[in-house]
């Protein structure tokens, strides 16, 4: 008896009559049940082993081999058998920092943060794949970029990266073309890693760097708010600033150097809220995607959006704003008296010009900078952009003339400069500069001595400037930078233009110490075009770094404290003599017993008859009958004249009187001349 197979149709070759291991010739097996002279469309028919197969993912039909299209999936167009990704997506690499890359992709993609983890390998041409790992990928405002975060076990040299795609057909956007790149690559930025002693000791001196910088912040704005001039901190505030921007220069700084520079993130005011954010979040969402700007700006929270650089400063402006009223309205509302009514008005007027010009003098560099920033990103293609450009615009153009402006309103008024009332208004100008005619230097002196505040503004036009439009030159970056602390310094040494020796010292020590800081950053330019220098070499050069900007904050924390002891001492001596003086012009009629003496005057008798005898006690009449109306005493002409110049426990004794009750219910009234003994 023979057993024959009963195979399934247009099969050769089976296991039983359900599975086929092999179709007769001219048929194709789909699957592993049905043999088929035609696999459909998508599909393609292999003659070696005669079974189907899938088409490339951009081919809409193909024949002998998936990659001989004959047919297109949209947006792919067909091009002598195969299919073309015109318009596409297309994808960058770009080292982000020298532990972050950025990926970034020319639409929109239909990809999530796994997927693309999943379907990526990130390997480094020199270090083995010990030395690094990848630690997260996060897909940034805009969805066009996704940083690659790495972390690295050991110093990596400056060397290829490259990300391969394991299936690059699966990377797609949202119209479903996908990328035709099989990998990407850039160049890595050098990377020294810190011993863990190195590592400690750096973090000691983060930390107390933080301390140090925000007491000495914290004692300047008490400066600024009692006493007469808002220069100490402006002048501090700037030193911070310019401690900050290094983070902008185009070098690789080591690692200790990256790290300890974040201390100095205040001087762009990045602790305030943002009132964009707070009163507008649909805004604040649409500005999340950021416009381009130099990698190292992108580092550190700045893109080219003027509106989004600006958010802090226009958080000073409201606030400034903001506690300006509510001192106002205390003022208009509340009926208040004494020490507590002059420190309102004290407040009031430094909000009204003090805190106007230093809020523009603080916020110069970080603004400028926003609008350098905007200027190389000119965009009027939607509302937003067309918004943020015009806003720099006018806030540009108020950057450049305000030094101008400054220099006219010193300028005009020449003569009025030591004048109380112009220096309480402008004072903020000029105060920290010798403005009196000197005979003994010569009247350009004296003119550049007075509008020095326009040549510390050009300063910081120059800097900001070449921070952004020099980037991509860093050697002539540096350089310009380094020129403009010598142009300061030799300023300062031909002109000597501040008054208080504090100021100079601090002024022209911090110079200095940026000056030499700079030189170190010149060197590690120098270094990334050579790599002539080894790790351990590049380290101590950083700590080089971390030192000069330690001193620098020592320095300026010791003359602030210096200053805030000379005003507590100045106090002091005002308290003793202001006590000295209401001893010697003490009145002899002070008290109640006293004052009862004097508490009827005669009927029909003027004010005028009664001043003509200002020394004389006029004596109590018999049986008086007092007049309620003429027996009332004019304390705000007491206050008057307390103002004017009166002793101050004169004026409260006057008060004091005009508390007193008599048995019949009037009040005393008192020459003012006769009380004062005068």
């Amino acid at each position: 008896m023979i057993c024959i197979k009963h195979c399934p149709p247009n099969c050769f070759d089976c296991v039983n009559s359900t599975f086929c291991n092999l179709c007769k010739p001219g048929f194709y097996a789909k699957d592993s049940f049905n043999c088929t002279a035609d696999c459909g469309y998508g599909f393609f028919g292999y003659d070696n082993n005669r079974t189907c197969g899938s088409c490339h993912p951009s081919c809409g039909d193909c024949d002998i081999t998936a990659t001989n299209c004959t047919a297109c999936k949209p947006p792919y167009v067909f091009d002598s058998w195969t299919c073309t990704a015109s318009g596409g997506p297309t994808v960058t690499l770009s080292a982000k920092n020298q532990k972050a890359f950025l990926l970034k992709f020319s639409e929109e993609m239909d990809l999530t943060e796994s997927e693309l983890q999943q379907n990526i390998t990130i390997t480094f041409s020199i270090s083995n794949s010990s030395d690094y790992q990848l630690v997260s990928i996060k897909l940034q405002p805009g969805k066009l970029v996704y940083e690659i975060t790495m972390n690295y076990t050991a110093t990596m040299p400056k060397q290829k990266v490259r990300v391969t795609f394991a299936n690059f057909y699966l990377i797609k956007d949202k119209s479903g073309a996908h990328i035709t790149q099989e990998f990407v690559e850039t160049d890595s930025l050098r990377y020294d890693l810190l011993s863990p002693a190195a590592q400690e000791t750096l973090d000691n001196m983060v930390s107390m760097g933080k301390m140090a910088s925000g007491t000495t912040m914290a004692m300047a704005a008490g400066l600024f708010f009692t006493s007469s001039t808002p220069a100490i901190f402006m002048d501090f505030l700037s030193v911070i600033q310019l401690l900050n921007y290094l983070l902008f220069i185009n070098v690789n700084y080591p690692e200790n150097v990256m790290n300890f520079f974040q201390i100095f993130n205040m001087g762009s005011f990045a602790f305030l809220p943002d009132p964009i954010a707070l009163l507008f979040p649909n805004l604040a969402e649409a500005m999340e995607e950021p416009l381009p700007a130099p990698p190292k700006f992108l580092d550190n929270d700045m893109d080219g959006r003027f509106l989004n650089n600006t958010g802090e400063s226009l958080g000073m402006w409201v606030l400034m704003i903001f506690f300006y009223f509510v001192v106002k309205i205390v003022l208009q509302v509340c009926r208040l008296s004494g020490r507590l009514l002059d420190i309102l008005n004290t407040i009031k007027g430094k909000f009204e010009w003090e805190l106007f010009y230093g809020n523009i003098i603080g916020n110069y560099m970080p603004i400028f900078l926003a609008v350098v920033l905007q200027a190389n990103n000119m965009n009027f293609e939607d509302s937003l952009n067309s918004s943020s450009c015009i806003l720099m615009l006018l806030v540009g153009g108020v950057c450049l003339v305000f030094p101008f402006v400054a220099m006219a309103i010193i300028g005009r008024n020449a003569d009025s400069l030591e004048r109380p009332f112009f220096a309480q208004r402008h004072g903020a100008l000029y105060e920290q500069f010798k403005v009196e005619p000197d005979d003994t230097v010569s009247g350009e002196t004296v003119y550049y001595r007075r509008n020095f505040i326009a040549f510390q503004l050009f300063r910081k036009i120059m800097y900001v400037s070449a921070l952004v439009l020099a980037y991509n030159i860093p050697l002539l970056q540096i350089g310009i930078l380094t020129l403009t602390g010598v142009k300061m310094v030799v300023l300062y040494g031909l002109i000597k233009p501040f008054r208080e020796k504090s100021m100079a010292w601090l002024n022209v020590g911090s110079e200095i110490i940026m000056l030499l800081i700079h030189i170190v950053i010149y060197v590690f330019v120098g270094d990334d075009q050579s790599q002539k220098f080894g790790d351990e070499l590049r380290i101590k050069l950083g700590w080089l770094i971390v030192a000069l900007c330690s001193l620098l904050v020592v320095y300026n924390a010791a003359i602030v404290f210096f200053m805030q002891v000379l005003q507590i001492r100045d106090f002091c001596r005002k308290i003793r003599k202001k006590e000295q003086k209401s001893k010697k012009y003490q009145p002899k009629t002070r008290n109640a017993r006293d004052l009862m003496k004097f508490d009827q005057l005669p009927r029909g008798e003027s004010q005028s008859e009664i001043s003509a005898v200002p020394n004389q006690i006029i004596p109590q009449q018999q049986n008086p009958v007092p007049d309620m109306h003429s027996l009332d005493l004019d304390v705000s002409g007491a206050v008057q004249n307390s103002e004017m110049g009166y002793s101050d426990v004169a004026s409260s004794s006057l008060r004091k009187a005009n508390r007193l009750k008599l048995k019949d219910n009037t009040k005393i009234k008192i020459v003012r001349q006769n009380f004062l003994g005068l």
